[in-house]
């Protein structure tokens, strides 16, 4: 009956263990993610500002 209930106990605390594994990569995906999102979203704003600004530089240049 020890045996058993010894290999019961080793088979949750492993499945424990993966459910945790698990869990940690998904939230990590999660992250990255969020983080390649906002990357995206800044680099297409600076992107904009950029475009803004040169065209101002060639409204004064056109407008003495």
């Amino acid at each position: 009956m020890g045996s058993r209930l010894d290999s019961l106990m080793d088979m949750l605390s492993s499945m424990i263990f993966l459910v945790t594994l698990a869990i940690i990569a998904f939230i990590m995906l999660i992250l990255f993610m969020i983080f390649f999102f906002f990357k995206d979203r800044i680099d297409e704003s600076e992107d904009r500002r950029r475009r803004r600004e040169e065209e101002e530089e060639r409204r004064r240049a056109n407008n003495p």
